[in-house]
């Protein structure tokens, strides 16, 4: 019996550990976060960006986590754009790094510089971001048009999801358990399909007038 346990020991010792991957600062040439290499933990603020329009790609079944006021920006200074390729039965994960409360990262913000090439996130959670004091929601839209399907914006301040310009759709997503609006609306042309549409669980839009 002390043999097999020993023999079991050994075995556990020799597989290889799951370290986090730190990553902070800007993303100028295209990348891909795989799985193997997954938590990805915002150490600070990263940007996608660069005379070369990057494109980060997130494989299926990735986790990353936000330490306390990282954020995830695209496009936001110069072009760049952000691919989340999550499934149904590996989604992706944006969470925060130690903590469940709303605010205490960030969360994901698409800027508004023209000609980048296109965004979309498929079967993601994004948690625990946004910020009352910055009117930052879990997810942001300055100005573009991401695609969000399959899309989950929960327990966020300000909003699940705040959209100031662009022409974003989102389609079969839930936002849900958010400090503020589900989503907030001050302006573009969003499309809504199969996204859940009760008031207090769901989603709400303010337009300016």
């Amino acid at each position: 019996m002390k043999r097999i346990a020993l023999l079991f020991l050994a075995v556990l010792a020799s597989l290889p550990l799951c370290a986090d991957t730190a990553v902070s600062g800007t993303i100028s040439t295209n990348t891909t976060w795989t799985a193997a290499n997954s938590p990805y933990v915002l150490t600070g603020n990263v940007w996608v960006e660069g005379s070369g329009s990057p494109v980060l790609t997130i494989e299926a079944g990735v986790t990353v986590k936000g330490n306390a006021n990282s954020q995830l920006l695209i496009n936001y200074n110069n072009k760049g754009a952000l691919i989340v390729n999550g499934t149904d039965t590996s989604p992706v994960l944006f969470t925060a790094n130690g903590s469940t409360a709303a605010g205490f990262w960030f969360g994901l913000r698409f800027g508004a510089t023209a000609g980048a090439p296109a965004s979309s996130m498929s079967y993601a959670t994004v948690e625990y971001a946004g910020s009352n004091y910055y009117a930052i929601g879990g997810i942001t839209v300055h100005n573009f048009s991401p695609a969000f399907d399959h899309v989950t914006a929960r327990v966020h301040q300000h909003a699940g999801i705040r959209i100031e310009a662009g022409a974003p759709s989102i389609t079969n997503s839930t936002i849900r358990d958010n400090a503020g609006l589900g989503i907030y609306v001050l302006g573009g042309n969003v499309t809504l399909t199969d996204t859940p549409s009760s008031p207090t669980a769901a989603w709400r839009s303010r337009s300016r007038s």
